[in-house]
This record gives structure tokens, C-alpha cells and sequence, in this order.
């Protein structure tokens, strides 16, 4: 695909920041794409063409780009002439409405990224518990805190055996003993994480998990997990700690909690929860996150935390989605494409399948039962890369990497989906 002002962009951008981009998922072989504008579900990048995006926000975009409810309510906030380390009647609003919402959030506190949401909530909880270890699962992502960026997507030669992996880092600049706090374990299984959390129960803060770990494309709980590790934390006296950063009002207004029936003692949201529009949120049982007021001793800051701009697009975002109807289109619409890129890849003879809910979804080449970070790592990359690399030059923004998922929002039709569906048969 020929985009020369797209190479010139990026040719001068890249003599002053590192690799062109500033957050390196963003970047693409040869050269990352640079948008000009958005409308719905579609992408326009300098050079004119226009991209069905797939990408969304990276799971940010719940009703469409740019639409117009959510950005009149950010023009209010604009025109206040308020701007951020103030509190105003609407981060009043948007915490009020995300207490009616989400089931565990008797109490919220706003942060701005995923990433800060997750370090927030562990600082509540080691302040709560007056314990330092965390239990994460392989293959999930909570953000680059030390503690976290831990077997995210080790090589599997290095990851040493299931039932005890070894800790490995995602990145260099690492503290080095930042791991003696974590403790690893497989997704989706019950006998494992009932171990560590006994075998710990005296060290540990937290059972820190995705509900679905859409950060290894889209691993599915098995029926009966969720409320399994409920039941092992509760039963021991330990925390469990949702990342909702994506699952949040996706699946169900209240999120996987809402969707699983499982209420965690404590969440964190992001993404969707403004409509792409940089907030976070933490929210849990009252006598957890009050240990964060002021005064008692748990720390929680940050300038930006609930800016006006915002949490206006917050208050409406969350108007827009709360009666369950958009998570009902993107839950039918992506058993759809589970069901009808199926039939593709069976006609062509293609070991592969899509796997998603919530307008999330990814494509593995395997036809292995994905039920953990390994089996998901075991499907072909050198395939899944190429298949991405296909869609694109398709006209249909992805991330041309491994384990990456993809989405729909509101805004796409069912033009749009099928228009991706056969640019998914001619890929493969």
C-alpha cells in the first residue's frame, strides 16, 4: 500500500521520539499508520484512505468515534472553563452513576490510564491488608507497574513447567526484585490458584485476574471459574481483584461481574468507560477503599485524576450504555463472526477460529482448545501475523502482532462486519 505522506510523517517524527510512536503497540511494519480523523467505525489516515478500524481504541471505543452525544457532554465540560485537580458536580455525577452500575462499586475513586487504575488498587489493597504479594495469572496484562509486568507473554521454552512457571520479565528497566511479590499462575485452573492462594493466604493482598484475558487475545473462564476463585479468596480471607480495564461495560453494563454473576471485592475499569476519552476508575466494598481517605494512610493521587473534560464523557457514555441494549448488538454481533468465520475457515480447511465476546474477539491458528496463556501461545504466529498483515492491506485497521484483540463498537453495521469478514476469507 502506498502511503507517502504517511513515510514522510513518519520519517520526520522519528528523529525526535523513539520509534515514531508514543506507545510502542502502536507500531507497524514498515511504518505505523497516522490518522487525520475518525467518524463511527471508520479510520481516515493522511494519505485518504479510509480503514474499517478493528483496533477501536485498543478496546477503548464502546459507541463509535466521534460520537455526538459524548462529545457534546465533553464540549460542557470544556466550556466551564475547568480543567483538572478540581473536584466538580461532574465527577459527582459519573461516581454516582458508576455506583448504580457496577456491582461491587459501593466506592470509586477516578484515576486516568489502566495502568494507574491497577497500581491504585494494589497500593489500596497492600494498605488494607498490611500484605505485600499479589497472584497474577500467565498470559494477563494489568499495565507496566513492576510488580505486574510479569509473564505477560513469556517464550515458552523460558516459562518453565505450568503447575510453577518461572518469572519472567516483559521488558528491561525492571526492578529485579520486584517478582519476589508476584506469584504466577495458569488461567482456568481452579486447583492451582486454590493452592497458592493457601499455601500464601498470609503474604498476599490480592487475586489479581482478568475475567476474560483478552490481553492473550481472548481466553474464555471455564464455566464455574469465576465463582471458583470467589469462593477459594473468600474462604481464605484474600482480596480478589478484577481487571475490568476491558471487560468493563462491555459484556453487561456492570461488566463481567454483571455478566458471570461474581462480584469481586474490588475492580478496575478504563477504556470503555468514556468512550476513548483518557480516565480509570477503581471501585470495591466500602471498608476497602476507605482506607484511602485522607488522613488514614493509603495514598491515592493524581492531578488528572477526574478531570472535568472527562468525567463529563463518563457521565454520558455511561447514560448511553447502562440500559444493556449496546452490549447486547456487540455480544450477537460477535457470535456472529464466531459462527460465520467458522464456516470460512472450514471451507478453506484452515485450522484456525475465532474466539470473542463483548465486540472483542482474535483469531487463533490452531485447532487447540484455548484455555490458557500456553495453549493460546502454541497456536502459529508466523500465520497469525501474516493473516493481520492481509487485513490491512485490505483496508481494515489491525495490529499486525501476535495474541492482540481486535473489535467492533456501536457504531459498526452489519455492512462493516461482513465487509471484515470477507477480507478475513481472502487473508487466510
Amino acid at each position: 500500500m502506498n502511503r507517502p505522506k504517511t513515510k514522510e510523517l513518519f520519517d520526520r517524527i522519528s528523529k525526535i521520539v523513539p520509534g515514531g510512536i508514543h506507545s510502542n503497540i502502536r507500531y507497524v511494519e514498515p511504518f505505523p499508520y497516522i490518522f487525520e480523523k475518525a467518524e463511527g467505525s471508520k479510520l481516515i489516515d493522511v494519505d485518504g484512505d479510509e480503514h474499517i478500524d478493528t483496533v477501536i481504541n485498543y478496546g477503548a471505543l464502546i459507541l463509535g468515534h466521534g460520537d455526538r452525544r459524548v462529545n457534546d457532554a465533553a464540549k460542557n465540560g470544556i466550556e466551564t472553563g475547568l480543567t483538572c485537580g478540581i473536584e466538580s458536580e461532574f465527577s459527582i455525577a459519573a461516581a454516582e452513576k458508576f455506583n448504580e452500575i457496577v456491582p461491587c462499586a459501593e466506592m470509586i475513586k477516578f484515576s486516568l490510564s489502566g495502568t494507574e487504575a491497577v497500581a491504585h488498587a494494589l497500593t489500596i489493597l497492600r494498605g488494607y491488608t498490611k500484605k505485600d504479594k499479589i497472584i497474577k495469572m500467565e498470559g494477563a496484562y494489568h499495565g507496566w507497574n513492576d510488580s505486574v509486568i510479569i509473564n505477560v507473554h513469556p517464550d515458552l521454552e523460558k516459562a518453565g513447567p505450568e503447575s510453577s512457571p518461572n518469572k519472567v520479565y516483559d521488558t528491561q528497566g525492571i526492578t529485579q526484585n520486584a517478582k519476589n511479590n508476584t506469584i504466577i499462575i495458569p488461567y482456568n485452573n481452579p486447583e492451582l490458584a486454590e493452592k497458592a492462594v493457601k499455601e500464601n493466604k498470609d503474604e498476599i493482598c490480592a487475586l489479581l485476574v482478568e475475567p476474560v484475558v483478552f490481553n492473550s487475545g481472548a481466553i474464555m473462564p471455564k464455566e464455574g471459574y469465576l465463582k471458583q476463585l470467589r469462593e477459594i479468596t473468600e474462604d481464605n480471607g484474600v482480596p480478589l481483584l478484577f481487571d475490568e480495564v476491558i471487560t468493563g461495560f462491555r459484556l453487561a453494563p456492570g461488566g463481567a461481574q454483571e455478566y458471570y454473576g461474581v462480584t469481586p471485592d474490588i475492580a478496575t475499569f478504563a477504556k470503555a468507560m468514556a468512550n476513548g476519552f483518557p480516565i480509570s476508575a477503581v471501585a470495591g466494598k466500602k471498608e476497602i477503599m476507605e482506607v484511602c481517605t485522607p488522613g488514614k494512610g493509603t495514598m491515592y493521587g493524581g492531578v488528572y485524576n477526574g478531570s472535568q473534560v472527562c468525567t463529563a464523557a463518563t457521565s454520558a457514555t455511561l447514560d448511553l450504555i447502562r440500559d444493556g441494549e449496546i452490549q447486547k448488538k456487540l455480544n450477537e454481533s460477535t457470535s456472529y463472526m464466531t459462527k460465520r468465520f467458522q464456516e470460512i475457515a472450514d471451507d478453506k480447511n484452515v485450522k484456525a477460529q475465532l474466539i470473542g465476546l463483548g465486540g472483542e474477539f482474535c483469531v487463533y491458528f490452531t485447532d487447540e482448545e484455548i484455555v490458557d496463556y500456553r495453549s493460546a501461545a502454541r497456536s502459529d504466529k508466523s500465520k497469525s501475523i501474516q493473516f493481520h498483515r492481509n487485513l490491512l492491506e485490505r483496508n481494515i485497521y489491525t495490529y499486525d502482532g501476535f495474541l492482540f484483540h481486535n473489535g467492533i463498537c456501536a457504531a459498526h453495521t452489519k455492512q462493516d462486519i461482513d465487509s471484515i469478514l470477507t477480507a478475513m476469507e481472502s487473508s487466510l
